[in-house]
């Protein structure tokens, strides 16, 4: 195969793409402070991630629950020796 000097310019252009998207990316990850900015970055973790929301998501359902339980027994406790 012939190598001219246009398949050279197209590999060294898109090596320079590659490598700015590489660039942005770690910029990104800098100026957010976070790792991930989209669940494409790395799956596995974006999944740890949505697994460690909803766990977060239940507690504190869990905890809304407990206070709304707990104010309904003290009104109950409050109210009838009054």
């Amino acid at each position: 195969m012939r190598i001219t000097n246009s398949i050279t310019t197209r590999n060294a252009i898109s090596t320079l793409q590659r490598g700015s998207e590489q660039v942005a990316r770690a910029e990104r990850r800098v100026t957010t402070g976070l790792r991930l900015g989209k669940a494409s970055d790395d799956p596995s973790a974006a999944g740890e991630v949505m697994g460690a929301r909803s766990s977060l998501r239940a507690l504190t359902q869990y905890q809304r629950n407990i206070d709304a339980a707990s104010a309904r027994a003290a009104r109950r406790c409050c109210a009838g020796t009054g």
